[in-house]
C-alpha cells in the first residue's frame, strides 16, 4: 500500500504569482484564404470561428480535439512568413497582471482593454518579438 502524499500541492507563491488556464498560439500569415485551406483540408483542424474586419473575413479559431489555433490576416509587412502570437487566458484580474508587471519593469505592448468579444486584454512583446496577449476568461 503506497504512502499518502502529506502535502499534494505545493502552498502558492506570496506575491500571488501569474496563473494561465491556456495558452492558444496565434499565427498571423501572409494569405488567410491559402492558411485555412491548409489547416483545415490538408491537416485536419475545423473553423468554430470566424473574425470580420471591414466586411473581409481577418482571422479565425481553428480547432482539433482540445487544441486551437488562432490565424490572422498579416498587413503585408511581414517578410519571413508567419509570425508567433500566444493567446493566454487567466481568471486573475488583467488591470492588476498589467500593473505588476509594469512595476516589475515591463512595457506593455497594448493596455489593458475590453474586447467586442467580451474579453479583455493585454499585449507584450518578448525580446525576440513573440507578442504574448493576456486575455480574462472569456465569460460570454
Amino acid at each position: 500500500m503506497s504512502q499518502p502524499n502529506a502535502n499534494p500541492l505545493p502552498d502558492r507563491h506570496q506575491p500571488e504569482t501569474l496563473r494561465l488556464r491556456t495558452l492558444t498560439p496565434g499565427l498571423t500569415v501572409a494569405d488567410l484564404d491559402v492558411a485555412l485551406a491548409w489547416y483545415c483540408d490538408v491537416v485536419g483542424f475545423v473553423v468554430v470561428e470566424k473574425w470580420e474586419k471591414d466586411g473581409e473575413i481577418a482571422g479565425a479559431v481553428l480547432e482539433a480535439g482540445r487544441v486551437r489555433v488562432f490565424l490572422v490576416q498579416g498587413d503585408g509587412t511581414t517578410t519571413s512568413g508567419a509570425t508567433l502570437q500566444f493567446y493566454c487566458a487567466t481568471a486573475q484580474n488583467i488591470d492588476e497582471l498589467a500593473a505588476a508587471i509594469q512595476a516589475r519593469g515591463g512595457v506593455l505592448d497594448a493596455e489593458p482593454a475590453d474586447q467586442p468579444w467580451g474579453a479583455r486584454t493585454f499585449d507584450l512583446i518578448d525580446p525576440d518579438g513573440v507578442r504574448l496577449t493576456v486575455s480574462s476568461i472569456n465569460t460570454e
